[in-house]
């Protein structure tokens, strides 16, 4: 496993209306593909998220949460058979 590598590829289906899980077996794929996003784009794009809530605290308290979810998740899966304790 590769984080590099890993992360900048993501396979997606587009399909036709609302699906619930279970259901992508049944419902129409109206489109499919890879995405790959480099480094750049991935630090570009980590620069227009965006949250929502009733004050800047609130909605810097969510931006950190996901990011701690986010790089917790990679932490998890990558670093941690090399440390066992981490920083998230």
């Amino acid at each position: 496993m590769d984080f590099l590598s890993d992360t900048k590829v993501m396979f997606a289906k587009i399909y036709r209306g609302t699906v619930l899980s279970g259901e992508e077996e049944t419902t129409d794929v109206v489109a499919a593909g890879i995405l790959r996003v480099g480094m750049i784009a991935f630090l570009e794009q980590l620069a227009t998220f965006r949250t929502e809530g009733p004050t800047p605290a609130d909605r810097t308290s969510a931006l950190t949460r996901f990011g701690v979810f986010y790089f917790g998740r990679l932490w998890d899966v990558y670093a941690r058979r090399l440390l066992s304790s981490g920083p998230f």
